[in-house]
């Protein structure tokens, strides 16, 4: 699979589709005097052999989470201890403006941020293990959610926005998104394992039900992914990767990506009854440290994956899809040529044989 990688000079923690087959990264030094800036960027990165920056924005701290809403221009990213929100003139993204709403300084820092999908609400997870889903861009609170015990690490909603799934170190919950009643508890297979990625598929699918993707890791075991309807029933369950898995993201046509500790990237095509099949895997890692965030670009559809070791790297979605038939020749020919050899070795063997009875 051919990719593109970009050296940008600071450390990655996140990235989204903003259109226009570009992406927004953010991430940075923070505010130790590291000599590494923090910054929130829109790159061009379909076609090019370098990353065009469309623009950047100077930041105080890390950018560690960020979401964006295309429909209104509104991006809302996690800046040290603080949810700052930014609006774009335009789909091309070619000027970032901090907004004046911002989200009050809460007891405990936030984790992790994430707009609904017609971006009238937000949702913003906590290091104490709480969840609150507001009204945007009033930032006035519709509910709350308190069933995890450790900092949550992903959020997500579904298209409908009636339901919202969180993760935590230990428990994972699905949960009504306008009440905060907890509707079931997505639980992992092994005992000592966590749930590190969620995420909702999307309208793409043509199923009577949508499906909640989750990332589960087990140490000194790997990452596995599994699907799950939204009445609680898992309905698959794969092993990904022998690394844990520190990214996922899916795209339109529910292409489930996801980003290991040691810098690969896998690719898993889903089908309309939650099913998964390996489509692509890297053949040695892509970065030098753990991959932290991935994104689908649009309308392209190309993959993009970013790291702390200061590098984007970016994948052609052509090279993706046409990946398991060529794979599948492959293995094909080989199996051929074993037949082959086996003949060879048979057949001379069989005709000895039958004149020395």
């Amino acid at each position: 699979m051919s990719s593109q990688s970009f050296l940008l000079g600071y450390p990655l923690y996140a990235a989204e589709s903003c259109g226009e087959d570009r992406v927004l990264v953010g991430g940075g030094g923070g505010t130790l005097k590291s000599g590494l800036r923090n910054e929130l960027g829109c790159y061009s990165v379909a076609g090019n052999t370098t990353a065009v920056p469309r623009c950047t924005l100077p930041i105080n701290d890390a950018a560690t989470a960020i979401s964006l809403s295309e429909k209104d221009g509104w991006i809302a990213a996690v800046i040290g201890e603080r949810v700052r929100t930014f609006t774009y003139r335009n789909t091309l993204l070619t000027s970032i403006i901090p907004m004046d709403e911002s989200l009050a300084s809460a007891e405990t820092a936030p984790s992790t941020v994430k707009f609904s999908a017609k971006g009238s609400r937000l949702v913003v997870g906590f290091e104490n293990g709480s969840v609150t889903v507001y009204n945007f861009p009033s930032f006035s609170e519709i509910c709350s959610f308190s069933e995890h015990s450790h900092s949550v690490v992903d959020v997500d909603t579904s298209e409908s926005g009636k339901l919202a799934v969180s993760t935590s170190k230990s428990t994972c919950f699905v949960w009504d998104a306008s009440s905060g009643k907890s509707v079931f508890e997505i639980k992992t297979k092994a005992k000592k394992a966590h749930i590190r990625s969620v995420a909702f598929t999307k309208s793409g699918l043509t199923a009577s039900v949508g499906f909640i993707v989750a990332v589960e890791n087990e140490n000194k075991v790997g990452g596995f992914v599994s699907t799950w309807n939204e009445s609680g029933d898992k309905k698959f369950f794969v092993k990904v990767m022998k690394e844990q898995i520190t990214a996922m993201t899916i795209s339109e046509s529910n292409l489930v990506a996801c980003g290991g500790s040691e810098g690969n990237v896998s690719v898993l095509r889903m089908d309309t009854n939650g099913q998964l099949s390996h489509c692509y895997r890297t053949r040695r890692p892509f970065h030098i440290l753990a991959v932290t965030s991935l994104a689908f670009t649009t309308p392209s559809g190309d993959l993009v994956s970013v790291s702390a070791d200061s590098t984007m790297k970016g994948y052609a979605a052509k090279t993706i899809e046409s990946e398991p038939a060529s794979n599948l020749l492959v293995l094909l020919l080989m199996l051929l040529i074993l037949i082959s050899i086996a003949l060879g070795i048979y057949i001379p063997y069989a005709q000895h044989a039958s004149q020395n009875p």
